[in-house]
């Protein structure tokens, strides 16, 4: 069965987070500040099940994370990100979109190829 984007009812987004030195970013600090960040340029949301999902640190660093929300606030989210100031506050310096999907296989896929945006490395095959 084919499905259309609107009938998926989560949106993944990977966020670059860029913090202050001795700052490492965590669910508890950054999840109000986004959901903030929507009611202020939005208002109320359709619905705020909006949680985190946080890449391999040893990987990755600290800089990365996937945030999996509902797709009726998938837009307003991308477009509240690039209205954030600069810097947010004094731990988040500034926050980024790198790549959004409906799918989380296929977010992953596209940051794989983007070298340029995404510290991925593959395990090596022997």
């Amino acid at each position: 069965m084919r499905r259309t984007v609107s009938s998926f009812q989560s949106h993944y987004i990977l966020l670059h987070l860029e913090c202050a030195p001795s700052f490492t970013p965590d669910s508890i600090s950054l999840l109000p500040l986004l959901t903030k960040v929507q009611v202020d340029c939005f208002g109320q949301l359709a619905s705020v099940e909006t949680s985190l999902i946080w890449l391999d640190e040893s990987r990755f660093g600290p800089s990365e994370v996937v945030v999996k929300l509902p797709t009726t606030n998938a837009s307003q989210f991308l477009a509240a990100i690039p209205l954030l100031p600069k810097p947010i506050n004094d731990c988040y310096l500034a926050i980024s979109v790198i790549s959004h999907s409906n799918s989380l296989v296929s977010l992953a896929a596209c940051a794989r190829t983007d070298n340029s945006s995404f510290n991925y490395s593959a395990p090596k095959v022997a």
